[in-house]
């Protein structure tokens, strides 16, 4: 079906008279619009800054993060029934962060009383940083060696036409064998 032409399209009227209609006209709508961008912005990050935890689950996260200092390779919130230092540990735990310490505070005076070992996670920093790097540095050499013991078991084009004169030579001195049997 066919719309009477008058020159002009009118779906291209339409569009630009839509698209002027969204775009603010006052000063006053332009406003608006920036006070709701600043208002959504707000909402959706307080539900990332704005998380507060209760004393019993800042107790639980430390517990995780810490080993058990009993002996055993388990860490304070997962070591066993049979551990008797363990429940003594969250409790002091419980202690600290009651008494208004932070988690790093926590960890602080951990690492005071039983040293570094008791991280479950070594810290970021100084010697420890060998650790979190090494993994991956020994990674990009193991692909390194494969690539070059790949690229040095692939066979040459030059040793191709070397194995050729080789094949010739040998098929000379078959002909030349053949002959002297032959006799």
């Amino acid at each position: 079906m066919r719309l009477p032409s008058s020159g002009r399209n009118i779906f291209a009227i339409r569009t630009v008279r839509a698209s002027h209609r969204l775009a603010p006209t006052s000063l006053c709508e332009k406003n608006l619009c920036i006070i709701r961008a600043a208002l959504l912005l707000l909402f959706l990050s307080s539900f990332t800054f704005g998380q507060i935890f209760s004393p019993d689950e800042t107790v639980s996260r430390i517990a995780d993060n810490l080993m058990c200092t009993c002996g055993c390779p388990h860490i304070i919130g997962h070591c066993g029934d049979e551990c008797s230092v363990a429940p003594q540990l969250v409790h002091e735990i419980s202690q600290l962060v009651t008494a208004g310490n932070t988690e790093e505070e926590v960890y602080k005076i951990f690492e005071d009383k039983y040293g570094l070992r008791v991280r479950a996670v070594p810290k970021a920093e100084g010697f420890n940083l060998l650790v979190w790097v090494m993994p991956f540095v020994g990674l990009l050499a193991g692909v390194v060696v494969i690539f070059f013991v790949i690229n040095r078991l692939k066979p040459d084009d030059s040793n191709q036409e070397t194995e050729r004169v080789h094949t010739e030579i040998d098929e000379k001195y078959r002909k030349l064998i053949d002959r002297e049997l032959e006799r």
